[in-house]
């Protein structure tokens, strides 16, 4: 049985993936380059996809936590159990992050170079990244300024998704969860479209990086855990394991296709479909990664380096645009552009030191709080009868 208290490794593997593509993306194919290098170029078309990588980070936190919480929506402490578990798992790195973002702008406030414009520049408040609402703050505001707190707008989605889907799926029946999570997924797309094509005073930026528009690629992640939760179904997935590998490659080579054409996470070639679209292909990446049998598909996804990268991407991608900025600023005097040998060797520096950072991390933040934070158990079922008797009117 297919079951949250599994660590299966493959899953690691994935979470490896996707920060290598957030990596790629902010490191070499969301960068500038000095105009004349063809190769350079088209290798970055190419990669111009690789920004989904928070999108299969979407997808992985819906499948997981949304597997978690099917699991023990009966528990009588269900609701404090997962609050305190997500608070030790998210909070203790993410506060480091912004008390090292207004300790480096007392500091760099007084510089003059693009670098340090990059690193500080743009207006700031404080209280929307206490409170989790600064991908609203961003849709209203400076679209992703500062630029070291740009990638917090995802962790605030995931956020206020943590605070609706206990109480959804807690509520819901079990048979009923992948309509209601399907009628919301289909809304999605016309959330966006609607951003889109009319002239609302927020940018248009709150298609990519607001709740309602993106819950698509979180709740296909949820439909995923309940499918593997749920017997026939995942009989099913197990004995077409070929079919989703060959609708994984057709999704992926139409990926491949938007990179060619030049189709930004905000075009209106992407909007409306494109993120649902992404969000299926890693749901078939997810499953391909449990359920197939073959040797060399787990070798890959169970190698030690991705699965190291993978614990361990939760503070790479907290912090890897703060490093980013930093060397720039002190080594090129620059903005984080990889133009030229001094701004290569600055990108490399900050990559390195970003790992190390995470690596430090990992071993004297990370994991101390994560083992604290099991030692709250969700209830057993011999001790969830009067609770379960309390709420069956209920649900």
């Amino acid at each position: 049985m297919y079951g949250s208290n599994e660590r299966i490794p493959q899953l690691d593997g994935i979470r490896g993936v996707a920060i290598l593509l957030v990596l790629c993306w902010h490191f070499f194919a969301g960068a500038s380059f000095q105009p004349g290098n063809a190769f350079l170029q088209s290798l970055k078309n190419m990669l111009s996809f690789t920004w989904s990588g928070v999108d299969l980070f979407f997808v992985l936190s819906g499948f997981l936590i949304g597997g978690i919480l099917m699991e023990h929506k009966e528990s009588r402490n269900y609701f404090k159990v997962f609050y305190i578990r997500r608070m030790c798992r998210i909070f203790p790195m993410y506060f480091i992050l912004l008390f090292g973002f207004l300790l480096l702008k007392s500091v760099i406030d007084n510089y003059n170079n693009p670098g340090s414009s990059w690193l500080v520049g743009g207006s700031f408040s404080l209280w929307p990244y206490i409170t989790f609402l600064q991908n609203f703050y961003m849709a209203i505001g400076e679209y992703f300024r500062p630029y070291p707190l740009a990638v917090t707008w995802s962790l605030a989605v995931e956020e206020q998704f943590y605070l609706i889907l206990p109480f959804l799926l807690w509520a819901l029946p079990i048979k009923k969860i992948p309509f209601v999570c399907l009628f919301l997924i289909l809304s999605a797309p016309v959330i966006r479209t609607l951003i889109m094509i009319q002239p609302f005073s927020i940018n248009k930026s709150a298609a990519f990086i607001l709740l309602p528009s993106r819950m698509d690629s979180l709740l296909i992640g949820v439909i995923g855990a309940w499918m593997m939760r749920n017997e026939d179904c995942r009989n099913i997935l197990r004995n077409n394991v070929d079919s989703i590998t060959l609708a994984f490659m057709v999704l992926f080579t139409g990926t491949l296709l938007f990179s060619i054409g030049n189709f930004g996470h905000l075009s209106l070639e992407m909007t409306p479909m494109g993120y649902t679209w992404l969000a299926i292909l890693y749901l078939f990446l997810i499953f391909i990664g449990i359920l197939s049998e073959k040797a060399w598909i787990e070798s890959v996804l169970t190698a030690m380096p991705l699965r190291w990268l993978g614990r361990r991407s939760f503070t790479i991608y907290l912090f890897h645009l703060m490093f980013l900025g930093i060397f720039h600023c002190l080594m090129s005097k620059s903005a984080p552009p990889l133009e030229g040998d001094h701004g290569l060797l600055s990108s490399v520096s900050a990559l390195i030191s970003t790992i190390l950072f995470a690596s430090v991390s990992w071993n004297a933040i990370e994991k101390p709080f994560i083992r604290f934070g099991r030692r709250f158990r969700y209830a057993q079922a011999d001790e969830e009868t009067d609770y379960k008797r309390q709420i069956q009117g209920f649900v």
